[in-house]
């Protein structure tokens, strides 16, 4: 066994790491795959604390040129795997780099937002202030650099700042600069969430472009980010870029950790013992043919003494992606979410793969919704294939950690009202103590008074009963199995609780949906729904199971009015 390094709990720093000799999993050969690909400008996006920084400065103290270190990084590869490719080492310190990272921009306002943007640029033209001194740049070049590190340049130098500074850089040392950007997205999150959506992707657009294309000084680009978006919005010039997303082969087990890697890691910390629950917990995230582990869950699990925690949902506010549950305007979603939390159902949820993500669009446009929720990590793929011209693939949970923050995000949403909160809990523990007319009043009153609640439009009960059957997700996860299943263009839905013990009651529910302008009466569209548990034996997924006590209901809906009977 190993002796016990320091576990690197938030540090991203590859040089800290090496020489304050914390545990690293080595990821070097990052470094030879980069090279190797020949590409001009990477984008490589993956979810958050997937080391996407730890790496990006990795490759900034591989490849670096700079005064202040004339012997160069080589003595922290090594001993790495990157050691033993010579053709690669002869690269080591030989390249000025431009290293900008925008993780922290995180702002409510526009003003704020771009006052960080300037400390960021600053910053590296800071540390790049040797080419102030002799005649490498003219007294203008020299006036606009120093503006810059004063934070009093024009929007217009600033925006034009990566390629002057590479320019200035090439000229230097006499030979091409790297750019790295790590996190690009983050300040394009924040102007999405706070309104200033607009102003930061013109600013982002104009400085990327001006850097990464037709630069005639750039060696090669890397940027990271969570997201890849839409090539209109901030992309549109750089047709240069390759992409590598989760879905591409290249760098796949580059970002992450293999289970390879995390039973090792568990072994050298003694917690060898522990592998199958940390692999129920944390493993499960997809990247193209790599199954990998979050690792910031698995250093922080290890650092905590072995304790099962939700490490990565919790160093996020999340905002997003809640915002998505609440608001998300489909009925089809909320159905989307049943299938993902509900462990019994058979059909998987597939959808159109589309890297491209328009934030604008999340909200209203159910394919922009699963992509985001799939490459911001809280949502993985399985069996990735083309269908009919589109590639397509199958969304899952990937572990136990986001599982329970899915469950969470429901049990809020349906908890942020007091009323539908007493309401909705008087109609599940009336369900788990088969009291039949408890479920009957509270769901009439939920019908009636609750709605627009679950649906923000206030007009569509489709939307109700999804909002129905995730509360009993969530809610009766303990005692029940939720077993739904849609029929598609029939406006019908079948839904069976499950009792995990055999004393308690099983139910079979069937939904049906008349229109405002249907003469149909509730009565006779319960009836129908009463029948067709009947005609399509839907009790037999119970008698198999041994539960003899089954009751079976029949539910209408015509507008905010519904009418329950019972067989």
């Amino acid at each position: 066994m190993v002796s016990k390094k320091k576990i690197p709990v938030g540090i991203d720093d590859f040089k800290k790491v090496i020489e304050g000799n914390y545990y690293y999993i080595d990821k070097t050969l990052l470094i030879k795959e980069i090279l190797d690909s020949g590409a001009e400008v990477t984008l490589i996006p993956r979810p958050r604390r997937f080391g996407k920084t730890l790496n990006m400065m990795m490759v900034r103290h591989f490849f670096e040129k700079h005064p202040s270190n004339n012997n160069g990084m080589g003595y922290l590869f090594k001993n790495l795997k990157i050691s033993e490719y010579p053709d690669i080492m002869k690269h080591q310190g030989q390249y000025p780099v431009i290293f900008m990272t925008f993780k922290k921009v995180k702002s409510d306002s526009w003003e704020d937002c771009y006052e960080r943007i300037q400390e960021v640029i600053a910053k590296e033209f800071c540390r790049h202030d040797y080419l102030l001194q002799g005649n490498i740049l003219r007294d203008v070049q020299k006036k606009d650099f120093q503006n810059i590190i004063d934070k009093t340049s024009s929007q217009a130098v600033l925006e034009s700042a990566l390629e002057a500074l590479s320019g200035y850089l090439a000229l230097y040392h006499g030979t091409n600069a790297i750019i790295l950007i790590d996190e690009y997205d983050e300040p394009i999150h924040a102007g999405y969430n706070n309104k200033y959506f607009d102003k930061v992707v013109n600013f982002m657009r104009n400085f990327m472009t001006a850097g990464f294309k037709g630069n005639e000084h750039l060696f090669f680009g890397l940027i990271t980010g969570i997201l890849r978006v839409s090539r209109e919005s901030i992309f549109s010039g750089l047709n240069n870029l390759k992409i590598c997303s989760i879905t591409n082969s290249r760098y796949s087990d580059k970002f992450g950790l293999l289970e390879a890697e995390v039973a090792t890691f568990l072994d050298d910390y003694e917690y060898k013992s522990h592998f199958t629950d940390v692999k129920h917990w944390y493993n499960g995230y997809t990247f193209d043919k790599q199954t990998l582990y979050n690792p910031w869950s698995i250093i922080n699990f290890i650092d905590g003494n072995a304790e099962f925690k939700q490490y990565w949902i919790n160093t996020s506010s999340n905002d997003l992606v809640k915002e998505i549950v609440r608001y998300g305007n489909t009925g089809d979603l909320k159905w989307g979410y049943e299938k993902l939390l509900s462990k019994c159902n058979d059909i998987p949820l597939t959808v159109i793969i589309n890297e491209n993500i328009v934030l604008q669009e999340i909200l209203t446009i159910q394919g922009a919704i699963w992509n985001c929720l799939l490459f911001t990590g809280y949502l993985t793929y399985k069996n990735y294939r083309m269908e009919n011209s589109r590639w397509v693939a199958d969304l899952v949970i990937p572990n136990e950690e986001i599982r329970i923050f899915w469950e969470d995000s429901i049990k809020a949403w349906f908890s942020s009202d007091n009323n539908t909160t007493q309401l909705y809990l008087s109609m599940i523990n009336g369900l788990a103590k088969g009291d039949v007319e408890k479920f009957k009043e509270t769901f009439y009153k939920l019908a009636t008074h609750s709605l627009s609640y679950f649906d923000p439009t206030g007009n569509d009960p489709e939307r109700f009963y999804h909002a129905i059957v995730l509360g009993m997700l969530v809610g009766l996860l303990s005692t029940y199995e939720v077993k739904s299943n849609r029929e598609a263009g029939g406006g019908r839905y079948d839904v069976v609780l499950i009792p995990k013990s055999p004393n308690k009651p099983g139910y079979v529910f069937e939904f049906k949906k008349i229109d405002e302008v249907d003469k149909e009466t509730l009565e006779h569209a319960a009836q129908i729904a009463l029948a067709q548990i009947e005609e399509k034996n839907y009790e037999q997924k119970l008698v198999t199971r041994g539960i003899t006590q089954i009751i079976k209901l029949g539910i209408a809906f015509k507008g905010k009015q519904a009418l329950i009977v019972q067989s």
